[in-house]
């Protein structure tokens, strides 16, 4: 149990630390935005509006909010994350980081606590 406090907690610190970040220095991020993204939206709002996506995950993790649910979204959006770090730089030290990132938020969905999402 304590263990998976931990790892939210983690979670949550990781996203609202990015979350801000995206906000406050969009253009340092922008060029991260996938090419298709960036061809329908401006990437600065793009970027603004996936920090201010992480910064809700994180404080909802943080704070057990729909835990399961709440949790799979952030899973979904690490593997996006994911997914776009292997496409634009391949396999590097940067994308190891991000698949246990990603791991780590998964494991909150086998939270031994946790009710069943249905």
């Amino acid at each position: 149990m304590k263990g998976t406090l931990i790892v939210r907690i983690a979670i949550s610190f990781i996203f609202i630390v990015f979350g801000v970040w995206e906000m406050l220095a969009p253009v340092y991020w922008a060029p991260f935005v996938p090419k298709f993204v960036g061809a329908i939206f401006n990437p600065l709002f793009a970027t603004r509006i996936h920090g201010l996506v992480l910064l809700v995950l994180g404080i909802l993790t943080l704070i057990r909010f729909r835990k399961k649910i709440v949790s799979a979204i952030s899973s979904l959006v690490l593997l996006s994350v994911v997914v776009s770090v292997y496409l634009f730089s391949g396999f590097s030290d940067i994308l190891v980081r991000d698949i246990v990132i990603f791991l780590c938020s998964l494991s909150l969905l086998f939270d031994a606590d946790s009710k069943p999402i249905v």
